[in-house]
């Protein structure tokens, strides 16, 4: 009976009233043809904001995309991009199609118009990229490179030629070019006003440093390669400024062109699908009531003909009824939530089956849309994995690279600690002999002017006296040599000394470059992403100056070996006139018992030994002058491994920085910390530590939120806690300050009135909606307050506890 239309059973079953039947008919068709009408309409606009919804989330993963490929350069972002692209205008045509309504269709149009607009900006971000990384890639590192082996070269040949001031100025152009591209590096991974004015004023330093080493050169050859590291240090100028402003052309296009653009593509898909659905419930509240309208108009004319055709009427309306209020159920159901019913009477041919057949299409719909939106969260989920999963790897990638160059560094200033301790006890050692020639030379002097004394009384034999005379003159005479070597020979030793010295200085320098260099690439790695490609340039600057650092170490030890070989040489030449004048000794022995046979020749032989003892007195001076040589060796050499341990205990403290900047990268957001509390920061003053350990807690509190997500909340927590904490604070160390005539009140005032200036602009720049405000925030209250307590508070603590009172 279902395979028969609702009219053909109607006009079969009352033939005997067609009248009223026919009436009854005509209305139902009617009612019933408009509810097709109706439901078809409501399908066709739910497949259309199905679409627009497409459209939209297609939209949002291209805008991803196109942030992901600006920022990390990434292909597979671009070619995402440009298949999206395709699918999403054929998206757009056909919804603009589709759409009747006026309003629907202008706001798909305008889609269209603005999704051409961000493409065609997109076109120009992309050649923008490449431009930029070419310009980085090809000149800014290639000509980074060239100045700094220039450079190195100027640096190498000044050291071989003993022209220390030389390479010290090289040293400084050095030191200008890795600074400059340093902050280069920082200024691409963050491309702010402030880092642009800084990395400009860097690139000038080094231009003027460039420039005034080739100036104070003589060396043709030193000269010429300066003047190659010159030349390099403008064109690497210009290569930054092309780069800045390429930058700023990115970020104006993408972040403030194309964001604007994709805002404005969001709202108009937002209002369109919004439009939809008021559509689409209001031809379900049509349909139902024309529904409603049907079945009273079939029980009104079924009661009239039920005198005529009782059995017919009720068969007929039983055929009708039946779905019809299984229909009636199943949608209310529906439109209560339940989405797992029955679409009942899907199987029957008539137009209740239509209308079942339309229900179960929106039914389906809907549990489309629910199994999107359960998609759309799983991706979020999957997303914040990959977020973390990226975080561990940047940290074993930084601790893989970071790890080695600090162990080398470890490695180092342990052997230069081992060496300079060897150095400084071959000087003591040097020094003690040289102690105790000294006082047999002393002896000798005193030995020899005593045999002058008794020649007085000596008298013997003419012959023999002239015999002696004349071998003593031959002794005095070697003695006198002798005395000219050693002269000789403690001379060279001081020199070396001397450039034991100026080596030493270098390698202090070199070393001090090597910390701030480690410390630099500690505090950039924070921020890798893009820098990672510029951290792998500063951490073979850091090879090179630990290269640089080694070959000084081995002009040391050269220095040291001339040293111990000038001293060896002074030794036998003491020996030899200790042997010398052993053997004057003899000779004033037979002197002695020949003096008695001639006075006048006494006499002569008194003078050659009075001779012979200035000449022994000379040796014993310049001995004086070995062991006084030999002391400042050995300070030298203790200064040295002063030095090597410092710079040992930086490297540890590099480790600990290291290994706790890891830790913070795996560590879960709620668990970050921006502020660490040191022993080295207690003041003495109790109160003032309390609250400054709780000014650290604070801190580290609303850090931790903002990095789970809750920047708002993170902001008002930290601005509130500034006026709860900070206020009473400084006005407690004012009051101290006053009880006490601290000297320096008035700049420590000084520097809290700027701390709350300082605050109230970037207040307003969060006010403003500055998306860079609330991380300013935090650097600019955590940077404050530790620089903050190590020097104006630590300056006031030593105050008090040189006036012995306690706070």
């Amino acid at each position: 009976m279902f395979a028969l239309g609702v009219s053909t059973r109607i006009y079969a079953g009352f033939g005997l009233v067609i009248a009223l039947l026919l009436a009854l008919a005509g209305q139902s068709i009617t009612t019933l043809g408009t509810s097709k009408d109706r439901i078809d309409s409501y399908a066709s606009v739910a497949d259309n904001a199905q679409r627009v919804l497409r459209i939209k989330g297609s939209f949002a993963e291209t805008r991803r995309n196109v942030v992901v490929y600006t920022e990390r350069d990434d292909p597979k972002a671009l070619e995402k991009v440009r298949n999206i692209q395709g699918a999403l205008r054929r998206d757009l045509m056909e919804s603009v199609a589709a759409t009747t309504n006026p309003t629907r269709k202008a706001n798909l149009t305008k889609m269209q118009a603005q999704f051409d607009a961000y493409m065609s900006a997109f076109d120009k971000v992309a050649v923008l990229r490449a431009a930029k990384e070419e310009l980085v890639e090809k000149r800014m590192n290639v000509i980074g490179a060239a100045a700094r082996k220039d450079l190195s070269s100027v640096m190498q040949s000044a050291m071989n030629d003993g022209d220390f001031e030389a390479a010290a100025l090289t040293g400084l152009a050095q030191e200008a070019l890795m600074l400059a591209r340093l902050n280069a590096v920082k200024f691409l991974a963050d491309p702010s006003d402030a880092l642009t004015k800084e990395s400009e004023a860097y690139v000038g330093k080094f231009v003027e440093e460039a420039e005034a080493l080739v100036k104070r050169l003589r060396n043709p050859e030193r000269k010429r390669l300066a003047a190659d590291a010159e030349n390099r240090a403008k064109d690497y100028r210009e290569a930054f400024s092309t780069v800045s402003a390429a930058t700023r052309e990115l970020d104006k296009l993408v972040y403030q062109e194309m964001a604007g653009i994709a805002a404005s593509f969001a709202d108009l898909a937002d209002q369109t699908v919004h439009s939809q659905d008021e559509t689409m419930d209001r031809q379900k509240d049509e349909t139902e009531a024309g529904m409603a309208q049907s079945k009273a108009a079939t029980w009104i004319g079924s009661a009239i003909a039920v005198i005529l055709a009782v059995g017919l009427s009720f068969l007929i309306a039983r055929s009708i009824v039946v779905p019809l209020s299984a229909m009636t159920r199943a949608m209310t159901e529906l439109s209560k939530g339940n989405k797992n019913i029955d679409i009942p009477a899907r199987d029957h041919k008539d137009e209740i089956g239509a209308m079942a057949e339309a229900m179960s299409i929106f039914k389906e719909n809907t549990l489309k849309m629910d199994r999107m939106q359960a998609e759309q969260e799983a991706q979020k989920l999957k997303a914040e994995a990959d977020r973390k999963a990226a975080l561990h790897q940047m940290a074993d990638s930084f601790e893989e690279s970071v790890g080695k160059v600090v162990q080398t560094v470890t490695s180092a200033a342990t052997q230069l600690q081992g060496a300079s301790s060897q150095m400084a006890g071959t000087a003591h050692e040097t020094s003690a002999q040289a102690t105790t020639v000294a006082s047999a030379a002393q002896q000798a002097s005193a030995n020899v002017e005593t045999v002058a004394a008794a020649t007085e009384e000596l008298s013997s034999s003419i012959s023999e006296i002239a015999k002696q005379v004349e071998r003593s003159q031959s002794v005095a005479n070697r003695a006198e040599r002798e005395a000219e070597n050693t002269t000789t020979q403690v001379r060279a030793l001081s020199e070396n000394v001397g450039r034991i010295g100026e080596v030493v200085v270098l390698i202090n320098d070199i070393a001090a470059q090597t910390n701030l260099l480690a410390l630099n690439a500690t505090i950039e790695a924070a921020r890798a992403g893009d820098a990672g490609k510029g951290f792998a340039v500063v951490a073979n600057e850091v090879k090179n100056l630990a290269n640089q650092t080694a070959k000084a170490t081995d002009e040391i030890a050269s220095q040291i070996k001339a040293v111990q070989e000038g001293t060896g040489n002074a030794v036998k030449a003491i020996d030899t006139i200790s042997k010398v004048i052993n053997e004057m000794g003899e000779i004033s022995a037979s002197v002695a018992s020949a003096v008695q046979e001639q006075t006048a020749a006494t006499a002569e032989i008194a003078r050659n030994v009075e001779q012979a003892a200035a000449g022994t007195g000379e040796v014993t001076s310049n001995i004086v002058s070995v062991e006084q040589a030999a002391r400042e060796t050995g300070g030298a050499a203790e200064q040295i491994r002063e030095s090597a341990t410092d710079l040992s205990k930086q490297a540890e403290y590099l480790r600990g920085e290291v290994g706790r900047f890891l830790a913070q990268v795996r560590a879960d957001k709620s668990q970050m910390k921006l502020l660490d509390w040191d022993n080295a920061l207690n003041t003495g003053i109790a109160g003032i530590d309390r609250h400054h350990q709780d000014m650290f807690a604070e801190v580290n509190r609303c850090y931790a939120e903002m990095m789970s997500g809750n920047g708002d909340q993170a902001v008002a927590g930290i601005l509130e806690m500034i006026n709860k904490a900070f206020e009473p604070h400084f006005a407690e160390e004012e009051a101290i300050m006053t009880r006490h005539a601290y000297p320096d009140l008035e700049n420590h005032r000084r520097r809290h009135r700027e701390f709350f200036e300082k605050l109230s602009a970037l207040k307003s720049a969060i006010a403003t909606g500055n998306p860079q405000a609330t991380g300013q925030l935090f650097k600019y209250v955590s940077s404050w307050l530790k620089d903050h307590i190590t020097l104006e508070d630590g300056k006031l603590a030593a105050f008090l506890k040189d006036k012995k009172i306690a706070a």
